[in-house]
């Protein structure tokens, strides 16, 4: 059980600007008293700031009570974002609802895969599939990670989902990467094949680091702890 103290505080700041929202909305789910969901609910009913609905819907899924099922149900259905459709999807898999998961995925993946969206777009649906955890995206993250053409911020967010889906087919093509970066001499703003690598995909250096691409490549693998582990 939360101390009222903090419980209240993290309350209080759901009424404060949206990144303040937003990480009060995780605190709350991570504190885990109950006395949080109907405010978290009374946020979402007017909460227009994708990030702040993705937040809440993970905590109402984390505090486990059904009477966020309905909010949760239509913020599913209403939502463009597949961020938010993805945590609300894995809230109500936690009531017992495992077609909201099988029902979602097609959706998002669509969205990675097509060419015709915005790079922002299909970043936000890879860290969706993260999230839905279903390893069925794991085989078109890895396409998209071998495609020279992709933004940064694309590269990056299936590096991270395929780290949160945790599958072993994504082992040799991580640690390659890693590889390519690391013996790279330059690093341009999109992703594409180092020096003397030819089929192999790179992934850039954020500028101004000098361990920047490492971070990003080793976040997977760290997460899993050692390749081994990727099951």
């Amino acid at each position: 059980m939360a101390g009222k103290e903090e419980l209240k505080n993290h309350i209080e700041k759901l009424g404060a600007i949206s990144f303040k929202r937003r990480d009060a909305a995780k605190a709350l789910g991570e504190l885990g008293d109950k006395q949080a969901v109907e405010p978290l609910m009374a946020l979402l009913a007017r909460e227009d700031d994708s990030s702040v609905q993705a937040a809440v819907a993970g905590a109402l899924g984390k505090l486990g009570d059904k009477r966020a099922i309905e909010p949760l149900t239509t913020l599913l259905g209403g939502s463009s974002k597949c961020m938010v459709r993805a945590q609300a999807a894995k809230a109500l898999e936690k009531f017992g609802d495992k077609q909201a998961v099988e029902s979602e995925f097609p959706r998002t993946l669509a969205v990675l895969t097509s060419e015709k969206a915005y790079s922002s777009d299909r970043g936000e649906a890879a860290e969706a599939l993260g999230t839905l955890g279903d390893k069925r995206a794991v085989e078109p993250l890895l396409d998209l990670l071998g495609n020279a053409e992709i933004s940064d911020y694309l590269c990056g967010k299936v590096v991270e989902a395929l780290g949160h889906l945790g599958d072993t087919r994504a082992v040799e093509p991580l640690l390659g990467l890693l590889a390519n970066a690391k013996e790279a001499d330059s690093y341009p703003r999109t992703c594409s094949r180092g020096p003397g690598q030819t089929g192999q995909p790179g992934c850039p250096r954020p500028q101004g680091s000098d361990q920047g691409a490492d971070r990003t490549l080793h976040t997977p693998l760290q997460r899993r702890g050692s390749p081994s582990q990727f099951a």
